[in-house]
């Protein structure tokens, strides 16, 4: 690994951990051309989103964070074979409804998170019944008219003369519906649609985000995450054979994010505001790609890679003009420029 040609990003690090991580890799500190001080919401909306729909297809850590305790969440109701579910089972739940336990006063940080996204769990689950052992009957989505504690409220249980942590096994018997005598219309109401039920072998827990019904974490987390309508421009950067140095630029470049001088000017960097805005031109140049940059053909990829390297060393060159005094001749701007295209 050639160390000139190396080098570390770090944020929010410490200075004397950021010291100690410099003498043993012996790399220089790198910068990035753009600046979240001047929109501290630009990373979270902008970045955090898929290429196509205008991002750097980096996922935002909360989001996915959300979708990974949702698979703790998905593991309780399968009952996976953990020491942990067993024990969450036994010792805090004890026979209750994870949907309906309240949360305590004294709760460790972990438990308080699962107990938070019960909602949203509740939403994405679905039950097939068998013999219902492990479906509570009036907190679970098994029934055609969904959790039907949400949808009938405290006064359904106690017409059904049934408990608030009762399981749907008290009403089957031999895969037969047993409940006792309607005493309202909204026992009627869930009485009617028990023939749309049909009864399993065993109880089943579906989780409704992937065909397959197992919990997957990336479909989860695609069903959770921010999300923005598909942008024209996403190939024309984001390709196979592209440069990824040069898309970056390219990426900040159709963002309006490069440290033009009007921009510098706003953040106290003194400098000649004339001629500090981008051409006019450069909306009808994308205009121009998108409309006729398209396929995987070699053409197009050569014309793309030469546009993105063009872009890359333009503002190279910008900036060793402004804040370093270097010019170079317009031979030597297309050498590098061919040079990054072989």
């Amino acid at each position: 690994m050639n160390h000139s040609k190396s080098e570390v990003f770090c944020a929010a690090v410490p200075t004397v951990l950021q010291d100690q991580i410099l003498s043993i890799l012996q790399f220089r500190v790198g910068k990035l051309p753009v600046r979240a001080e001047e929109d501290p919401k630009f990373l979270g909306s902008k970045v955090c989103l898929p290429k196509q729909e205008g991002g750097l297809g980096l996922k935002r850590i909360e989001e996915w964070n959300k979708a990974a305790v949702l698979k703790h969440i998905w593991h309780l109701f399968t009952q996976a074979g953990s020491l942990w579910v067993a024990w969450v089972h036994d010792v805090l739940l004890k026979g209750k409804s994870f949907l309906a336990v309240r949360i305590p006063q004294s709760c460790s940080w972990g438990r308080r998170k699962l107990l938070k996204l019960r909602l949203e769990a509740r939403d994405l689950l679905t039950h097939e019944v068998g013999d219902g052992s492990t479906i509570f009957l009036w907190h679970d989505r098994w029934h055609p008219n969904g959790v039907l504690y949400q949808t009938y409220g405290h006064r359904v249980v106690y017409d059904a003369a049934s408990n608030l942590h009762a399981k749907v096994s008290s009403v089957i018997h031999n895969k037969e519906w047993c409940w006792c005598p309607t005493r309202s219309e909204d026992m009627v109401d869930i009485q009617r649609k028990l023939s749309l039920i049909q009864i399993k072998e065993s109880d089943k827990v579906v989780w409704a985000l992937t065909t397959t019904g197992i919990f997957n974490c990336a479909a989860t987390w695609q069903h959770l995450r921010s999300k923005q309508i598909e942008v024209p421009w996403w190939k024309l950067v984001w390709f196979r054979e592209a440069i990824p140095k040069h898309c970056f630029i390219g990426w900040l470049a159709i963002k309006d994010r490069l440290s033009t001088k009007d921009r510098l000017l706003l953040w106290g960097i003194n400098v000649d505001p004339i001629f500090s805005s981008a051409p006019e031109d450069w909306d009808l140049l994308l205009e121009w790609g998108i409309k006729n940059l398209k396929g995987r053909s070699f053409r197009v990829t050569l014309c793309k890679i030469a546009w993105w390297a063009t872009v890359y060393h333009l503002w190279l060159q910008r900036n060793a003009r402004l804040h370093a005094g270097e010019v170079k001749s317009e031979e030597q701007i297309i050498k590098a420029i061919r040079r990054d295209g072989n």
